[in-house]
């Protein structure tokens, strides 16, 4: 028996503008250093209801550790959100589930996190994504990754229980991405396409999605770096990319992460960069079992 599983997304020009119909009176934003000062931050604290009360946690790195992420929990606790908003890539992403699991039940530690406990999250508040790249699919995947304090290795963590209950892709906070993180990004997102296709919990879903994932992202990419302000393309890319996430979150992702992941880990090179580097090797060394699909 499976499960496909999906928050619900909005999606397309000022979709932002969904948070104004989020009946709430308390957000919290959990975000990165680099987004805490850009009008990114601002379009999305205006998009807010005006009458609610907003707290930003800016404290994540490019590759968050969980000291990072849980280091502001008591002042969480007592402005008590009843939205958590993870902006930005997939580490501010991924830090808002994992501040949204401890602030559903305090005392959890990350490490505690587990498809095979049902937690109850939820009751207290919700969890909306809302990606500023386009790759990494943390707005529609019920994982979460974190760098470990002591040693030099990345962590993931999964539960049904944190998907968020919506993302919204809007390609309006994505059209001034950097040239190379729209590139690793992207890389990233293939990368999630290529391995849920080939991998041995594949199914109907989840080939589907990454089939046309691959189709929007491939020949998008080269419009988007020709020009960067071409809306049409960066939402092409962007959906994609959200595509490619849906597709390994009801399927599974493989090696060249697992490779990705330790080496990103040991000398803190972006995650799109060590994926798309182990990519290439990968299908050539899985060729011979998994032939041609």
């Amino acid at each position: 028996m499976w499960f496909f599983r999906s928050p619900r997304i909005v999606f397309g020009e000022d979709s932002l503008s969904f948070l104004s119909m989020v009946e709430s009176k308390r957000f919290l934003i959990v975000t990165d250093r680099y987004l805490a000062g850009t009008k990114i931050l601002e379009k999305v604290k205006k998009a807010i209801p005006p009458d609610s009360e907003t707290m930003v946690f800016a404290k994540i790195g490019s590759e968050p550790l969980l000291s990072e992420m849980t280091s502001d929990m008591d002042s969480i606790y007592r402005f008590n959100p009843e939205v958590i908003i993870g902006l930005g890539g997939g580490s501010s992403m991924d830090a808002a589930k994992i501040i949204f699991a401890l602030y559903e039940k305090p005392g959890l530690s990350a490490y505690d996190i587990t498809p095979m406990d049902n937690f109850g999250f939820g009751s207290r508040s919700k969890l909306v994504a809302i990606p500023t790249t386009s790759g990494t699919g943390s707005e529609c995947s019920w994982a979460a990754v974190f760098s470990d304090d002591r040693e030099k290795r990345k962590n993931e963590v999964a539960s049904p229980e944190i998907l968020p209950d919506y993302a919204i892709l809007d390609p309006d906070l994505v059209l001034d991405l950097p040239r190379e993180q729209t590139v690793n990004t992207a890389v990233d997102a293939i990368t999630h396409a290529v391995e849920s296709y080939v991998s041995q919990w594949n199914n109907h879903y989840s080939d589907i999605l990454a089939e046309k994932a691959l189709s929007l992202i491939t020949p998008n990419l080269s419009r988007v770096l020709s020009d960067p302000h071409d809306v049409a393309a960066r939402e092409s890319v962007h959906i994609g990319a959200s595509m490619a996430g849906l597709s390994f979150s009801n399927s599974q992702i493989g090696l060249a992460h697992a490779l990705g992941h330790a080496l990103g880990a040991c000398f803190n090179i972006p995650h799109g960069k060590t994926v798309g580097l182990y990519l290439p090797e990968v299908v050539r060394y899985n060729y011979n079992k998994a032939g041609v699909k």
